[in-house]
């Protein structure tokens, strides 16, 4: 049976954005039996061996807006990360799952199409919206600037350990959290700034450091409020409420060198929409099954609605569909 190591390499190493044939199975077989020299040395005398390297960057093509930047680590590099995160995954999973406002609680999967995956999917966010807004008059909704790109790897520590100890044991290799920052900083040319943007790994870190953060909320939010990744919205009675959780927050996001989107933030008074308004014209279309020709006649007429629709919301200045 392979080895969680294994199957991290080989169903969450490249971005779920390529198409199939790029993959790493064939990595994932060969880290069962990885030569020592890919393992990442943590003695005084190994550090400086250690392979430090440039990650490729994919740019994804998104239409009418900027390109999305993927990353894919150097192969050695990828796998100290990815056996750190196998090794300590029951360290990594107990800072999570005690979020109580996390919709992305990482899981591990031994079958399925990625190794690590958030607990809810995408489409979950309507119903915690819903729920959220209950006996609510006013709505917190923010998100964080360049989450990824933006993540301290100091911070690491800082989350699984606790800033004080981390500062105090910065070169400690038996902390979870100092090997991992080490391994994601030889992967990027000794950077401290930025974690991947496609490796399951980065999806498993990315939530440890936020539900270190969740963990220390108070008031409302910790019965309402809801985060997917790095969203995070809440129903508010009042408007005074709203902003002193969102000051809290924006402290506690700052601790860790990150900062809210001032573009995202926002508290606004509710009823409001729970998704957006193109969403039910596609969802309920209906496809008829009767003949070949009446599919071709529907599947025409559901890409001319979702075109209309796109163009819409473009004018609108919205995010496109």
């Amino acid at each position: 049976m392979a080895s969680p190591l294994s199957i991290i390499l080989a169903r969450g190493y490249f971005p779920k954005e390529l198409p199939p044939p790029f993959n790493t199975k064939s990595f994932g077989a060969f880290a069962e039996t990885a030569p020592a020299d890919f393992h990442l040395a943590t003695t005084k005398k190994g550090l400086k061996n250690n392979l430090t390297t440039r990650p490729a960057i994919h740019n994804l093509a998104r239409t009418g807006t900027l390109r999305r930047k993927l990353t894919i680590p150097n192969p050695v590099n990828q796998y100290q990360i990815a056996r750190a995160v196998a090794e300590g995954w029951g360290e990594l999973k107990s800072v999570c799952v005690k979020s109580t406002i996390s919709l992305t609680t990482p899981r591990y999967q031994k079958l399925g199409a990625r190794a690590i995956s958030a607990k809810n999917p995408f489409d979950a966010i309507p119903v915690a919206r819903a729920r959220s807004r209950t006996a609510s008059r006013y709505l917190l909704a923010t998100d964080l600037s360049q989450f990824y790109p933006s993540i301290y790897t100091h911070s690491i520590p800082w989350a699984l350990h606790t800033k004080s100890v981390a500062k105090a044991s910065p070169n400690d290799y038996s902390l979870l959290g100092n090997v991992l920052d080490l391994a994601m900083r030889n992967g990027q040319d000794k950077q401290t700034i930025g974690i991947p943007i496609g490796p399951d790994t980065s999806l498993v870190i990315a939530e440890a450091i936020l539900s270190s953060v969740d963990v220390q909320l108070t008031g409302a939010i910790t019965k309402r409020g809801f985060r997917y990744i790095d969203d995070i919205a809440c129903g508010f009675r009042t408007i005074a409420e709203a902003e002193a959780t969102l000051g809290e927050l924006q402290r506690l996001i700052g601790n860790l060198q990150l900062q809210l989107n001032p573009k995202k933030t926002r508290i606004t008074d509710l009823p409001s929409e729970l998704e957006a308004s193109w969403v039910p014209h596609l969802r309920l279309f209906a496809f008829r099954s009767s003949s070949p020709g009446t599919q071709q006649t529907d599947l025409l007429s559901y890409f001319g609605r979702a075109f209309e629709l796109a163009a819409g919301q473009r004018e609108e200045g919205r995010p496109q569909i």
